[in-house]
């Protein structure tokens, strides 16, 4: 649904910068059959495409989300994702990181020795 105002405004914008040329005889059937072609795009892609996809894979309502008497229980992979990862050491880690690939730290060891 985020992408309905993006879609919208362009089409809009197009249909709309075909009505300068609309009433003229050379380019008239030209600018109604592209500003026709537009509209019923539009619809087919913010309508119809949806509904299809939705049908197609069998795509149910969403869920909504749990309220504050209600805590959602974490499924066995996250339970085990925040067993193993510890961001103190993966913070730490990076750090040994940035401070050994600094670009003066090689020169530094190179003009010690």
């Amino acid at each position: 649904m985020h992408r309905f105002r993006p879609i919208l405004l362009t089409a809009a914008a197009a249909i709309l910068g075909m009505i300068p040329i609309a009433p003229t005889v050379f380019w008239g059937p030209m600018a109604y059959a592209i500003m026709g072609g537009l509209a019923v795009a539009t619809l087919l892609t913010l309508v119809f495409l949806p509904a299809l996809y939705v049908a197609w894979f069998r795509i149910g309502m969403p869920h909504l989300e749990p309220g504050p008497e209600q805590e959602p229980t974490p499924s066995s992979d996250e339970r085990q994702a925040t067993e193993l990862v510890s961001l103190p050491n993966i913070r730490d880690r990076m750090a040994d990181e940035h401070r050994c690939a600094e670009p003066g730290a090689e020169l530094v060891q190179a003009g010690s020795r």
